[in-house]
């Protein structure tokens, strides 16, 4: 039976964006801020993990942390919030089982620490901390923000967007040592990805229910212009669809499943500013 999780926050198009990514791997509560919903629905749907969405928000915080603590002082806690406003109530947020990843973040970051911290096999941390004595690896980085830190071996950023788990697993599998890699599952997750955490380059599938794959392109294009590169990833062979990927001018597409050394080479390519097709 799947982990369940309560989220709360303010009801924006970002909350619903996170809500919905992460109801494909857990049940999913939404509540608002006030503490009398959250009482009421905590004790009904009795969550293995709380999500604190901050947002903009005027939450009585104090009063929220003491209910969590001290009613739920063994459930593991995420807080997103912006720096300076963590700052302002970090205190109430002692405690190894309170995580926090600042905004911007994207959803696959949250979706890490969620599994990270209800599997209990990572150590809790707010990605505000540091230290040059602390060895550090890339399983640990993707939790933060990407504008959040510099990983050591100056990873490029690569987002990947494809409807299909097994593809972005894949792929990931791929990317993971030789590039930071972030997911997303939609067009429309791939636009709210790209302005919280512009990526270096993104790879696109072409077929997508909802807005496909030119539709996003086209969007990314309309927002930043020839700035991020894109390379198409498409299972459809036919010369009709390759045309119509070509003229949209890419940096490049791919066939699924990619050829490993196929794949680097043409995202090589593309982050060098050469088309590669």
């Amino acid at each position: 039976m799947n982990k369940k999780i309560m989220m709360l926050g303010v009801f924006n198009d970002v909350y619903r964006s996170i809500n919905d990514f992460l109801s494909e791997d857990y049940q999913v509560q939404m509540c608002p801020f006030d503490l009398t919903s959250v009482r009421g629905m905590s004790k009904i749907a009795k969550p293995d993990l709380f999500l604190l969405y901050m947002g903009d928000a005027e939450i009585d915080t104090k009063n929220l942390f003491d209910y969590l603590n001290q009613d739920w002082g063994s459930t593991p806690v995420i807080v997103i919030d912006m720096e300076e406003n963590y700052k302002k109530y970090s205190y109430l947020c002692e405690g190894e089982r309170i995580a926090v990843l600042f905004r911007p973040v994207n959803n696959y970051d949250i979706l890490k620490k969620c599994k990270s911290l209800l599997a209990g096999k990572a150590e809790i941390k707010s990605n505000e901390e540091s230290s040059e004595a602390e060895e550090e690896n890339i399983e640990d980085l993707v939790f933060r923000p990407f504008e959040s830190y510099m990983v050591r071996a100056e990873k490029k950023k690569i987002l990947v967007v494809d409807d299909a788990a097994l593809m972005l697993r894949a792929i990931n599998e791929l990317l993971k040592d030789r590039y930071e890699v972030s997911f997303a599952k939609s067009g429309k997750q791939a636009l709210e990805s790209v302005e919280m955490n512009p990526p270096d380059l993104i790879l696109l599938d072409y077929n997508m229910p909802g807005m496909d794959g030119k539709e996003t392109f086209l969007k990314i294009r309309e927002m930043y212009g020839d700035s991020i590169p894109v390379i198409f990833l498409t299972g459809v062979a036919e010369k009709k669809k390759i045309v119509d990927v070509i003229k949209d001018k890419p940096a490049g597409y791919v066939l699924k499943p990619p050829d490993s050394g196929q794949l680097v080479g043409k995202i090589e390519a593309a982050l060098a500013g050469r088309f590669n097709w």
